[in-house]
């Protein structure tokens, strides 16, 4: 049964000074891991952005996708000194990890620090966004669309514009994605390391058109977003002041 829940994270990699953000709504999950900073800006920023993809992209009501921005575990990809966007949507059970596989000369390291077994694959825990205990609650037992995103290098395109034609392409042709997923090896972050992902061929993926979706990260005050209720209480109270200064001029003296 498809299911779609999405996670965003930042650039920075996971660590002390590092705060993981959660939205979820409506069958979208949304993980960013921002920073300390003005946390209450952060969250309804995420908040918002759940909002307008419930509403401006055509999500079937039981497909979840899961979306790391960008994926800490991999490298960031450069073409000679030039950071290169990547972007990669399998379909897949949230519950299953992607693979590491290590050089021949780091192997017994590796074992030795993470107490690995002789697989040639194996998994470093706290480097799958999916495992973080912010987020687990919201994928367990779901399976979908995931899709991994960085997206902030190339400045040709609209970082928003971008991310929000890449879910609505996934969210249309799940069947594709399923049939002709594949497994793409990738550079981890960590030296002689590869991640083992499975996704579309990117270069489908890097040829979807980008549409203009008028997204404004900027969260809607407060005030703006419940302007309605604000103006009906108004409203009411100067009924009910009227009501009653009527209801003092009519008493017999």
């Amino acid at each position: 049964m498809p299911i779609l829940v999405l996670l965003v994270t930042s650039v920075a990699a996971r660590s002390n000074i590092s705060k993981p953000y959660v939205s979820s709504k409506g069958g979208i999950t949304i993980s960013w891991l921002g920073d300390y900073g003005d946390t209450l800006t952060q969250q309804r920023m995420l908040d918002h952005l759940v909002d307008f993809m419930l509403d401006h992209i055509a999500k079937p009501p039981r497909l979840n996708l899961f979306l790391v921005l960008p994926p800490i575990e991999i490298a960031t990809r450069h073409i000679g000194r030039h950071r290169i966007d990547l972007v990669t949507i399998g379909y897949d059970s949230f519950a299953n990890k992607d693979s590491l596989s290590f050089d021949q000369p780091v192997q017994q390291w590796q074992k030795d620090m993470y107490g690995l077994t002789d697989s040639p694959y194996h998994r470093v825990a706290d480097l799958y966004a999916g495992d973080w205990p912010e987020v687990r609650p919201h994928l367990q037992g779901k399976e979908g669309l995931k899709m991994y995103f960085q997206g902030e290098f190339d400045s040709t395109k609209n970082f928003y514009d971008h991310l929000l034609s890449l879910v609505d392409f996934a969210v249309r042709h799940v069947n594709e994605i399923q049939t002709q997923q594949k497994r793409l090896i990738l550079p981890a972050k960590m030296a002689h390391v590869h991640v083992s992902v499975l996704t579309l061929d990117t270069a489908r993926l890097n040829r979807i058109p980008i549409r203009q979706w008028g997204f404004d990260p900027s969260p809607p005050s407060n005030l703006r977003r419940n302007g309605f209720f604000i103006a009906i209480g108004v409203a009411l109270l100067a009924a009910t002041f009227l009501l009653l200064r009527r209801r003092n001029r009519s008493r017999p003296l």
